[in-house]
């Protein structure tokens, strides 16, 4: 399995596109053959900061992620909202999983 973490600023006066944008991909991309989870949430305190969190099957799918049609167009729209200075993602390979426990 394939874990993307990540962190996003944002432009805030264009935040409310931003969220649009955001729920529209992340809708699509649950579609996706080998996407097992994709959500993206804002942070509580700062309102410029969101968060990425993505588990995949495999690299291949997540690099057939890259190239579709929805996340072509959203890269478009939000080329000018996203500030990079503040924006990270880290890919980790996972090699097994197991519940938390207390």
């Amino acid at each position: 399995m394939i874990v993307v973490s990540g962190t996003m600023k944002i432009n805030t006066s264009k935040r409310l596109n931003f969220i649009e944008s955001a729920k529209h991909v992340a809708i699509e991309t649950r579609k996706e053959p080998g996407c097992l989870k994709y959500v993206v949430g804002a942070d509580l305190e700062d309102e410029s900061l969101f968060y990425v969190f993505e588990e995949w099957e495999d690299h291949k799918a997540l690099q057939a992620h890259f190239s579709t049609p929805h996340m072509t167009m959203y890269s478009q729209k939000i080329g000018d909202v996203i500030i990079r200075e503040g924006t990270k993602f880290q890919i980790y390979n996972v090699e097994s999983v197991q519940p938390m426990r207390r």
